[in-house]
């Protein structure tokens, strides 16, 4: 008798440090849209655009840990003729326990007026999302380009 206490006892302990938590509050990627600061160096000149809307999307056709980052309206130059929606797919990400989602990317191709355009391949794309800003760097093709920015939260 004492050995089946003994076992009870022991598979109690066992499953008891099996800690299903569900409200665990590890962040995904959700809807978010951001306004902030683009930098782009151009023939060694850095051109900074405030006020530059990024919108964050989960990517559900890459992973669960994936997202899309569309960058709306934007002239990455004075030089350029018009403003262009880009998104940049599928970008990998991982949260920390603090709530800080890191994402990576490296060789991926961009998306603009209904193509692809290999020509300004992402590459060293590096960031972090933290209480409700962005920050990120990469390079288009060959233009180092960083931005930083803070969610904008509907009325």
């Amino acid at each position: 008798m004492k050995k089946v206490i003994v076992m009870a006892i022991a598979a109690l302990a066992i499953f008891s440090g099996c800690n299903k938590d569900n409200d665990t509050k590890t962040p995904v990627v959700s809807n978010a849209v951001y306004s902030g600061q683009l930098k782009v160096t151009f023939q060694g000149s850095v051109y900074t655009t405030e006020n530059v809307v990024i919108e964050t999307t989960p990517n559900t056709t890459a992973n669960k840990n994936a997202m899309d980052i569309k960058m709306d309206k934007v002239k990455f130059v004075p030089q350029m003729p018009v403003s262009v929606d880009i998104t940049i797919p599928a970008i990998e990400y991982t949260t920390s326990d603090d709530g800080t989602i890191t994402f990576s990317g490296d060789n991926i191709i961009p998306t603009a007026m209904g193509g692809a355009y290999p020509a300004y391949t992402v590459t060293d794309l590096t960031g972090t999302i933290k209480d409700g800003k962005i920050n990120m760097s990469l390079k288009f093709g060959s233009f180092p380009t960083s931005y930083s920015g803070e969610e904008q939260k509907a009325d």
